[in-house]
C-alpha cells in the first residue's frame, strides 16, 4: 500500500495515516478556516539507465469540489524527507520529529498542479516528471509528495480521495510512470517476445 496521510490543522497532533482517504483543501471551524494538507510516498524503481517519458497521480475522487480552484503536488523538503505514516501529523513528521512549517514542508519550485475536480472518478495530476527524475537521481528513487490547495479564500472547498488505506483497492492512488528502459533491456524484452 502506498504510505499516505492526512495532515490536519484542526487536530494538529493527530494521526491519520489508517484513514481511508485524503482530504486536501480547507473547511470552516468557527469562524476561523483551517487547512488539510496531504502526504504520500512512492518507490520509483526502475532499471538503471532508463528514461521517463512523463509520470501522473492517479487519485480516485470521491468527494469533488463545487467550484475549479487548483491544488499543488510539491516535493517534501530535502532535509524533512522520510515520514512515518503511523506517526505523521500537522505538527510532526515523525514522533518528536517537527516540520519546519507546520503543515508539511515542502519545496515551491516544479509544483505540479492537479486541478480540482468537479465530478467523482479517477483524475490525473499534472506531468510530474521533473519530481520523478529527481527522486530517481538525488533521492535514492524515492518521491514524496505534499498535496496542498493554492487558494484559502472564500468559499472554502476541499478535494476528498481515496488513500493507500482504501477498502476499495481501484479507489486507492496510483503513480503512473511512461518510460523507455535502457537499451539492453530493451532488446531482452524484443527478444523475448518473439520467442513466447
Amino acid at each position: 500500500m502506498v504510505p499516505d496521510a492526512v495532515l490536519d490543522e484542526d487536530n494538529p497532533d493527530t494521526n491519520y495515516g489508517s484513514d481511508g482517504t485524503l482530504r486536501i483543501g480547507a473547511r470552516s471551524v468557527g469562524i476561523y478556516p483551517k487547512r488539510w494538507n496531504s502526504i504520500l510516498r512512492y518507490t520509483v524503481a526502475l532499471p538503471d539507465g532508463s528514461t521517463v517519458n512523463w509520470g501522473k497521480l492517479r487519485a480516485h475522487v470521491i468527494t469533488p469540489a463545487d467550484l475549479t480552484r487548483t491544488t499543488y503536488l510539491h516535493e517534501i523538503s530535502t532535509g524533512s524527507t522520510g515520514f512515518v505514516e503511523s506517526e505523521v501529523t500537522w505538527n510532526d513528521r515523525k514522533d518528536k520529529t517537527a516540520w519546519d512549517d507546520g503543515g508539511g514542508d515542502y519545496e515551491t519550485e516544479n509544483q505540479v498542479t492537479f486541478d480540482l475536480p468537479t465530478t467523482a472518478g479517477d483524475h490525473d495530476s499534472g506531468d510530474l516528471k521533473v519530481l520523478i527524475d529527481r527522486a530517481i537521481a538525488d533521492r535514492g528513487q524515492v518521491l514524496e509528495l505534499l498535496w496542498r490547495m493554492s487558494n484559502m479564500g472564500y468559499p472554502l472547498q476541499y478535494l476528498e480521495v481515496g488513500s493507500g488505506e482504501n477498502a476499495i483497492a481501484a479507489w486507492r492512488p496510483r503513480l503512473l510512470v511512461d518510460y523507455n528502459p535502457p537499451p539492453m533491456v530493451q532488446r531482452i524484452r524484443n527478444i523475448i517476445r518473439r520467442s513466447a
